[in-house]
């Protein structure tokens, strides 16, 4: 068998046993979540939280905002996790690389999170003192994606 015919035929058993549910996103596959997830999200949403919402709503000129809404229970075991930060084109970490596919995945849910009027449960603001109105090209929030390894996560 020659190389190329090699190749087509290693690129062709590669098409037939890839599941049509599975998505690839910079070299990793997210499945679908699987059952004990499902079910926990169930509940979560049958069970309104008991935490109220924060006393001081914040600003939508805020830059960075993390939110999660979904409560992890003990029993789940995670399968994998990425971390993303929206961050200037100046920040600079060792452990954080730049991420621009990302932007296609998470804009519009910021975007969406930005214009809602329903309260977030958790908030992180960060903002300079005396921010600029001006953007410089360094100080352009893009998406960053953490590359280093998380402590405690098997």
């Amino acid at each position: 068998m020659t190389r190329s015919s090699q190749r087509n035929h290693s690129s062709k058993r590669t098409k037939t046993t890839q599941r049509p549910h599975q998505m690839k996103i910079s070299n990793s596959i997210l499945y679908p979540p699987n059952d004990e997830f499902l079910a926990a999200l169930r509940y979560k949403n049958s069970h309104p939280p008991t935490r109220s919402p924060p006393s001081c709503p914040p600003s939508r000129s805020d830059p960075v905002m993390a939110c999660s809404e979904v409560e992890f229970k003990s029993d789940l075991h995670p399968v994998g996790a990425q971390i993303f930060v929206r961050a200037p084109r100046s920040f600079k970490h060792p452990s954080w690389a730049v991420r621009p596919e990302a932007a296609r995945m998470l804009d519009a849910p910021l975007k969406a999170l930005n214009e809602s009027d329903t309260p977030l449960v958790e908030t992180v603001r960060v903002l300079a003192k005396d921010a600029s109105v001006v953007v410089d090209e360094a100080e352009e929030m893009i998406w960053w994606g953490w590359d280093g390894r998380l402590a405690g996560y098997a």
